[in-house]
């Protein structure tokens, strides 16, 4: 996985040809890899601020799930879910 992963990587970097780039554009593909990103990075942010126990609160409620805004900011999202079930 970490393999593919970088090979993907390298080939975004490198850039891609205008047919290609209009072509994912088009697709939205771009905008899906943009959300995967961003929640690669909310999870791993959470995960390591309030461990693995504490994200799965995200799916306790459809009330624990981030906003956008939460997504962007994690600890905003910390705060909100851990210190209502901590009060």
């Amino acid at each position: 996985v970490a393999e593919i992963r970088e090979k993907f990587q390298q080939r975004r970097a490198s850039g891609a040809g205008r047919l290609d780039q209009a072509l994912r554009k088009l697709l939205g593909l771009d905008a899906k890899l943009r959300q995967y990103r961003d929640g690669e990075r909310f999870v791993r942010s959470v995960v390591e601020e309030v461990g693995m126990d504490g994200f799965n609160r995200v799916w306790t409620s459809p009330n624990t799930l981030p906003t956008k805004a939460e997504i962007a900011k994690p600890a905003d999202w910390v705060a909100r879910v851990h210190r209502k079930a901590d009060s």
